[in-house]
């Protein structure tokens, strides 16, 4: 075994190796047994490369590249470790790699050292299509609604459209169009339109299991496919961004782990057996990072912890989400009030007494869960309160449905029901139990949301005065713009039996403090009556949080009715 150095720039098979760092002798390329070493300086390309190259341990001080012009594919095995100081460019945004070339980089461990630069551009694919028709147990074959750049050898997984656990991995055999032969036949139906994920990409990065940190500010994972690692972990600073888009994260303990993240964007990607994902570190200073079109099926392993945690840095956002096949103690938790557009969870599972959303406070604008795996003694939602625009609770979900529309507005609601095992509802270490009633909507469609808050088993915690009956977010453009003037308003009515109290809104974020403003309820006790308040004006970008009490709950009586919210930006 000896360590050979790159000395001069020019194809990694020609005469550029030395036995030293500098002088030295000429000597032929690494091999298997050799320590690989490109200096800082030198450029080393593997374009001209016809046979796959292995070496001991590779050492990337200088710049490793490959490209489109290159004459073949290739396995680069750089062995026991793989050192980026330098730079690692496969492909560039302009000219990715083709779809008739691929590059596989492995080695069991990686170090990417702070300042490196690795930009990786594989070839477009479509990420995840959809059934064309049912298919039954014992089918060799289906069709797609779109397999553009799928290929003979790609893996694909069909997403169940039944019970967990029946998701099935299949190697593309042969195929035509949009009709696909499988390397085996299928073990159990699935419905029209289920999902199918393809995670073979033609550039892949490939580990022995162990952690790949510091993706920083810069780089690029463009249609990569990333198997086998420890944690991965995403660091970016604020003047660039870090792009992650159209990848396949396989096999990956924890991925999409941003420690002090800026200016982060993933999207079109899927999360395929990976154990738990963290897609923002709760650090203040992370902001301004995307999630859209992100695909989470299955995991590596049954361990019962929480799968999916978001937590949501200022001017961020997460939008269409899709989690399946998985078994959790908690299946997604948003530990910070955050935002989700367009949320589809479904052959999930969570054990007794557990939730299958646990939160600090959410608003998910588009909401469906089918085929829930759970116990039946668990819940839905743990913790403050989850609004839903348009939301589905399907097939599987056997407890009582409760559900509120904002009638006039087409906004429509889950709601939380501590009696059907739907839903507790956690304030500062207080356990509260939750209940929305149903009444018909102000213009007589739909459904109004009410409190009864002077009955403690349906909602306040009493002598708590920061005890919030209800969270609302900016709607329905999210997040809210810097240097705005926030208009709330609302209907609201009481019973006729009135109400005995002092009903309360405030809100705060984005340079906005409203403290706690009584609301008019003059003539709300025989009709619907409109409330507007000007809550200020944002200093940045990102999130209002809206909150609604009955304060001095203790004398509080009679119910109160509210519907219509409307948030404006002027």
């Amino acid at each position: 075994m000896a360590t050979k150095y790159a000395q001069v720039s020019g194809d990694w098979s020609g005469n550029i190796w030395y036995d030293a760092e500098s002088g030295g002798n000429l000597v032929t390329p690494p091999g298997a047994t050799d320590d690989a070493v490109i200096n800082a300086g030198i450029e080393v390309s593997l374009d001209a490369e016809t046979s796959d190259i292995s070496v001991n341990s590779c050492d990337i001080k200088g710049v490793l590249k490959y490209t489109n012009s290159a004459s073949s594919s290739l396995i680069f095995d750089a062995g026991t470790s793989l050192i980026i100081s330098g730079s690692l460019l496969v492909g560039t945004e302009a000219t990715p790699i083709g779809a008739t070339l691929s590059l596989e980089i492995k080695a069991d461990s990686w170090t990417i050292d702070s300042g490196a630069e690795v930009k990786l551009y594989g070839s477009t694919k479509t990420c995840w299509t959809r059934l064309d028709g049912a298919v039954s147990s014992g089918a060799s074959s289906i069709t797609v609604w779109d397999a553009t750049e799928w290929k003979v050898g790609d893996a694909i997984v069909l997403c169940t459209t039944n019970a967990r656990g029946e998701s099935e991995e299949f190697t593309i055999s042969s195929i035509s169009g949009n009709t696909i032969g499988l390397s085996s036949t299928t073990s159990y139906d699935h419905a029209d339109g289920g999902y199918v994920l393809n995670i073979s990409r033609n550039v892949k990065l490939s580990g022995d299991a162990g952690d790949l940190t510091n993706f920083r500010e810069g780089n690029v994972l463009s249609n990569v496919e990333i198997y086998n690692f420890g944690t991965i972990e995403h660091s970016s600073g604020t003047s660039t961004s870090f792009l992650v888009d159209g990848c396949s994260f396989n096999f990956i303990t924890k991925p999409l782990n941003p420690d002090y993240a800026y200016n982060l964007t993933v999207s079109n990607t899927i999360l395929y057996k990976c154990d738990y994902i963290e897609s923002i570190t709760s650090d203040s200073t992370s902001y301004s990072c995307s999630f859209n079109n992100i695909f989470m099926c299955m995991r590596k392993s049954e361990t019962l912890y929480t799968y999916c945690n978001l937590k949501q840095p200022s001017n961020s956002f997460y939008q269409n989400l899709y989690i399946c096949d998985i078994k959790a103690d908690v299946v997604l938790s948003v530990s910070t009030y955050g935002f989700v557009k367009g949320l589809n969870i479904w052959a999930v599972s969570t054990p007794w007494n557990k939730s299958i959303i646990s939160s600090r406070g959410i608003y998910i604008n588009g909401f469906n869960l089918y085929e829930w795996g759970s116990d039946s003694s668990s819940r839905i939602f743990d913790g403050d309160v989850l609004v839903a625009n348009n939301a589905t609770i399907g097939s599987g979900y056997t407890a009582p449905k409760a559900e509120w529309s904002l009638s006039n507005s087409g906004y429509k609601a889950v709601c939380l029901g501590y009696s059907s095992g739907w839903c507790n509802y956690y304030k500062y270490g207080e356990v509260c139990s939750s209940v929305f009633l149903s009444i018909a909507g102000r213009g007589g469609s739909g459904e109004a949301l009410v409190f009864s808050p002077s009955d403690s088993s349906k909602w306040l915690y009493y002598g708590a005065e920061t005890n919030a009956l209800l969270y609302l977010f900016q709607n329905p453009s999210f997040p809210v713009n810097s240097g705005k003037t926030i208009t709330l308003s609302f209907w609201v009515k009481v019973s006729t039996s009135g109400f005995d109290g002092d009903l309360q809104i405030a809100a705060e974020g984005c340079g906005i403090n409203y403290s706690w403003t009584s609301v008019d309820l003059t003539g709300a006790d025989s009709d619907w009556v409109q409330r507007s308040f000007t809550l200020g004006t944002t200093t940045d970008k990102g999130f209002v949080r809206l909150k609604i009490r009955a304060k001095d709950g203790a004398t509080v009586s009679g119910d109160i009715y509210l519907d219509d919210f409307a948030i404006t930006e002027s």
